[in-house]
């Protein structure tokens, strides 16, 4: 990871947003992907559009978390109900492929938002 953060330092990008993988953030529960990115979960905003990536990599059972989706709560619960809405998860929130064995049918029953 600290090899990539090199390599991208180098990019002209005024605003530059990463995400972990599984294979970036599970081992730890995403601590050095932190240290080195910033949050595993964040939101912004670009031209009237509000962006937001979960994390759904550091658990590795792909569990949102109670933590977290109180988060997310509080971020939603301060937009206008009108507002456009994107959301990025490196996992799918739907059983995309089962014989894969991602557990979004699991993550859905266990989490409530």
């Amino acid at each position: 990871m600290r090899e990539f953060r090199e390599i991208v330092s180098g990019l002209k990008v005024k605003d530059l947003k990463f995400m972990p993988g599984e294979h970036d953030a599970s081992l730890d529960h995403g601590k050095a992907f932190r240290e080195l990115f910033g949050d595993t979960h964040y939101t912004f905003d670009h031209k009237g559009i509000h962006f937001i990536a979960l994390d759904n990599v550091s658990d590795a059972a792909a569990l949102i978390g109670d933590e977290q989706l109180a988060w997310l709560r509080s971020d939603l619960d301060r937009l206008d109900k009108e507002a456009p809405i994107v959301v990025f998860t490196h996992r799918p929130l739907f059983d995309l492929y089962p014989q894969w064995d991602w557990p979004p049918a699991t993550v859905q029953r266990r989490s409530s938002c």
